[in-house]
């Protein structure tokens, strides 16, 4: 091979290897197949001392006809006091890249170990055989490529558990699926006066549809969180002599605090009692 031959084919040897050096710099720009998903918990109010739920797994599922389309996003045990998690708290439980979609359930199965306190006596709680595949949260929700979407469990215990005639603690999971908190949620903020007074609030939507609970704090401050779009009624009800008190048409937009102030409560008067009286004859 002479010496211009031989410059001819080193220089086309070069030209095809960068080549494919730019064809490996476009395959690193190409768009992700994957999002991340993140979960969280979080509880209405409930009057249990402790309610202790081992979590052994969560999964996400993918929006197909394959039952096997489930995408486990934690494995690991973890115990979490969801009466920790009430008035507005969350905990995030699990993070994971999964592939880009939609996605139709959320899975999360629960151990044995799982407690409730109740009168200060800790029982255990009994799963029933229906979920000991794993609790099932229907959802709709897109995964977006290169993403995040963030889902809140909204569990609540008070609903979720059941004693049953023979003293045994079932655990019936009762748990709402919001998504995308920041974007497509609100919260409500308020105070109960007299602030010694204990209250549970509830925010009802349509009518009769009761979405969030909150137990009012020491300082007499509540939070209904997780709230979807829409116009609610908040309802009072005290435990004590104070009468059930209402708030109408109040508004929730996504991303947003409506504060209540404070919301006076009404002292109940205790009826007199009726003293029998002697007819004359």
């Amino acid at each position: 091979m002479n010496t211009k031959r031989f410059i001819a084919v080193l220089a086309a040897l070069v030209a095809m290897a960068g080549l494919a050096g730019c064809s490996d710099n476009n395959d690193e720009g190409t768009a992700p197949t994957t999002g991340r998903v993140q979960v969280q918990l979080t509880d209405a109010a409930a009057v249990f001392q402790q309610v202790n739920i081992v979590v052994t797994e969560i999964a996400v599922h993918r929006t197909s006809s394959d039952s096997t389309a489930w995408e486990v996003i934690r494995t690991d045990s973890t115990t979490v006091d969801l009466l920790t998690l009430q008035n507005g708290v969350i905990r995030q439980v699990a993070t994971a890249n999964v592939p880009s979609g939609q996605y139709n359930q959320v899975r999360l199965r629960v151990g044995a170990g799982s407690t409730v306190m109740d009168d200060g006596v800790v029982h255990p709680l009994v799963i029933p055989s229906g979920f000991q595949s794993g609790i099932k949260i229907n959802g709709n929700f897109n995964v977006p490529a290169g993403g995040t979407t963030d889902l809140t469990l909204d569990f609540d215990a008070q609903r979720s558990i059941h004693v049953t005639g023979t003293g045994v603690y079932m655990l019936e999971p009762v748990i709402r699926l919001v998504v995308n908190r920041a974007a497509n949620a609100g919260t409500i903020i308020g105070t109960l006066v007299p602030d010694s007074v204990a209250a549970f609030v509830y925010a009802i939507r349509s009518g009769a549809d009761t979405v969030q609970t909150a137990r009012a704090s020491l300082n007499g401050q509540f939070i209904l969180s997780t709230l979807p779009v829409g116009s609610y009624t908040v309802a009072v009800h005290p435990d004590t002599a104070y009468r059930d008190t209402t708030r109408t048409s109040v508004s929730v937009t996504a991303g947003t605090t409506t504060n209540l102030g404070t919301v006076t409560l009404t002292h109940e008067p205790i009826p007199a009692p009726v003293v029998a009286t002697r007819r004359r004859r």
